[in-house]
């Protein structure tokens, strides 16, 4: 009977979202957070989430198979732990302020998407028909 339930495709997203919520709710819990450290574990969480449901819905509206949406969601949430590491890393010690710190990052990818759009270009030129 639950694996019935959590095939229907209104209950399962709610129920991956309630478990997210606890997990998070947890977590803090567990290492001592209060209730601002709460807060922020949940906005980071629904900003997340918002850009994962995002470029996956970009992808399938595109005509990309379900395989390729998910991937494509896998990256962008690969790209986004990145960032927040190197953020970490650049001021962990005082070597950077937040806003050097975002202004390199936000630098790099633009640089990044710049790139892959210059490669995607040169494939189109260079494309048979």
């Amino acid at each position: 009977m639950v694996t019935a339930l959590l095939q229907n495709k209104r209950v399962l997203p709610v129920f991956v979202g309630v478990l997210a919520f606890a997990a998070a709710a947890f977590v803090v819990t567990f290492l001592g957070g209060g209730t601002t450290e709460l807060l922020y574990a949940f906005g980071a969480g629904a900003v997340v989430t918002g850009v994962l449901v995002g470029v996956y819905l970009l992808g399938s509206r595109l005509g990309h198979p379900h395989s390729h949406a998910v991937a494509e969601s896998a990256v962008v949430l690969g790209v986004l732990y990145l960032g927040l590491l190197v953020h970490r890393l650049l001021t962990e010690y005082g070597t950077f302020s937040t806003g050097e710190a975002l202004f390199g990052i936000g630098g790099g990818l633009l640089l990044l998407l710049l790139f892959v759009g210059g490669l995607s270009l040169v494939g189109r030129a260079t494309a048979p028909g």
